[in-house]
């Protein structure tokens, strides 16, 4: 499997910022064509994700039929295998745009394909945690919205003034639990 991650410039040009590559696994190696296809798609999107999750961008593919199931405004066809789904649901996470270009115009990203690194690079990141991670980040609460509500609700504006004073055990409380 081969990716790129690459720039596109004012001028139109593009400009690598990255490359990646790695073998198929065993069973990957008896995958359809569109499946090979698909799972560089996925693997690509998943290896670059901390630049592309929270930015539009644009996934190049020679694999025209890809265009079609993993365009973002489309849903996926009803017969589609359940790893087509997957993938799909993945990518439903990304703001992105996806394009076809020809093998002769999209030698990058195919050399690494061919040429791979022998290495197995398996991930064991769990990618559903690093996007729950990035989600967490960007939950509107923070410091200060927890202190107003604090001071709106009595039972903690109590908390918290016999914890000012030094008296909350009068409470009956445990002072760590709250501090």
């Amino acid at each position: 499997l081969g990716a790129v991650l690459s720039h596109r410039l004012s001028d139109g040009s593009e400009r690598p910022i990255a490359y990646a590559s790695r073998t198929l696994t065993r069973t990957e190696t008896r995958y359809s064509q569109i499946d090979k296809e698909a799972t560089a798609i996925y693997w690509g999107v998943k290896r670059f994700f901390q630049y592309c999750y929270g930015r539009k961008f644009t996934l190049v593919t020679d694999h025209k039929p890809l265009v079609t199931i993993f365009h973002p405004n489309k849903a996926l066809p009803t017969l589609a295998a359940t790893r087509m789904f997957h993938y799909s649901h993945f990518l439903s996470g990304f703001d992105y745009d996806i394009v076809y270009r020809e093998c002769t115009f999209h030698g990058n990203a195919d050399y690494f394909s061919r040429f791979p690194l022998q290495v197995r690079d398996v991930d064991k990141e769990n990618v559903v945690s690093t996007l729950q991670l990035q989600l967490i980040n960007e939950v509107p609460i923070t410091r200060r919205s927890i202190a107003q509500e604090t001071l709106k609700d009595n039972e903690l504006k109590i908390i918290l003034t016999k914890l000012k004073e030094g008296t909350v055990q009068q409470l009956g409380l445990d002072p760590a639990e709250y501090t």
